[in-house]
């Protein structure tokens, strides 16, 4: 088993791309207590540690190791967080199969990207971060059809100023509009780059100045 160690006191920032398989052969160690910035892209690390700390302001996390929670954990400070399909799926396979999914609270999170997300796997995440004002849902926004909104929903639907939404062609993605909707009472901007706009348009909003836009 080898390891990758990256210690250092004084790193601000760093980028990890690993893409050679090795067969899970390898661990990956970040030390650096003063990073700022980190882009991680690991599809050949077994197990990953980054040490926490409070410095992080923005991440990129593209992996699917099964320590994934605790990569989490060591980022969680961060203001901006993106997270790619290849980890929105690990997400997802570990809520489909029963696991039980502890995040960490994300405090300081004002900023999310995500890559291919369905409702459940939504729902787990924004109830970790409660002060959240603009979230992108890119490529994919899968919704299920069964999917029933929450009675009581996560505090950031308070805080959300902004959200952005790939796509809203099917009735299913209609039904996240309306929670979105109905429930964010300081939303200014909905932003729908392709969607059915008839049906958007005319939809009741909890914030009274929310503004819906099709660029």
């Amino acid at each position: 088993m080898s390891i990758f160690n990256i210690s250092s006191p004084s790193l601000k920032m760093i980028e990890v791309l690993f893409l050679k398989d090795c067969d899970g052969k390898c661990n990956l160690v970040i030390l650096a207590r003063q990073l700022e910035k980190i882009h991680l892209i690991d599809k050949m690390s077994s197990d990953i540690y980054v040490k926490p700390t409070s410095s992080v302001v923005q991440a990129y996390i593209n992996t699917t190791v099964k320590s994934l929670i605790r990569v989490f954990r060591g980022v969680c400070s961060v203001k901006n967080l993106t997270l790619a399909r290849e980890t929105m799926e690990c997400l997802k396979k570990k809520i489909n199969t029963g696991a039980v999914v502890n995040l960490p609270i994300f405090n300081e999170l004002i900023t999310l990207v995500v890559h291919s997300c369905d409702c459940y796997v939504m729902d787990v995440l924004l109830n970790a971060m409660p002060k959240l004002e603009s979230v992108t849902f890119d490529e994919v926004l899968a919704c299920i059809a069964h999917w029933q909104p929450p009675m009581e929903g996560p505090h950031c639907l308070h805080t959300l100023r902004n959200i952005n939404i790939s796509k809203v062609i099917r009735d299913p993605e209609l039904l996240l509009v309306k929670y979105f909707l109905d429930r964010c009472v300081s939303l200014e901007t909905l932003t729908i780059l392709k969607g059915i706009g008839q049906k958007i348009v005319g939809l009741p909003r909890a914030s009274p100045v929310c503004h819906i836009q099709f660029p």
